[in-house]
């Protein structure tokens, strides 16, 4: 009894090792395209818009329609997604 309890041990352990080891690789992959992504960000920003300051009005017509329209397709989806189960 006492063998079989030490071999449950160890195969818990080799399997917490290889999960560990793999979530390691998971987070330097997610690392990876983090950093990846805020330096190409950066390099494509350049310079700012010159007539940004002009037509914030606009920009902010546009950004508020897109939220609402979103925001209305998510609460459809999720009522969906309760009404189906």
């Amino acid at each position: 009894m006492a063998s079989l309890r030490y071999y449950v041990v160890i195969e818990v352990y080799k399997n917490v090792k290889e999960e560990v080891r793999s979530m390691g690789i998971m987070l330097g992959l997610v690392l990876m395209i983090l950093i990846f992504a805020v330096v190409s960000t950066l390099l494509l920003t350049g310079k700012a818009d010159e007539n940004y300051g002009s037509s914030t009005k606009r920009n902010t017509t546009n950004l508020t329609l897109i939220y609402v329209v979103i925001i209305f397709i998510g609460l459809a989806s999720l009522g969906v997604y309760i009404w189906r189960i």
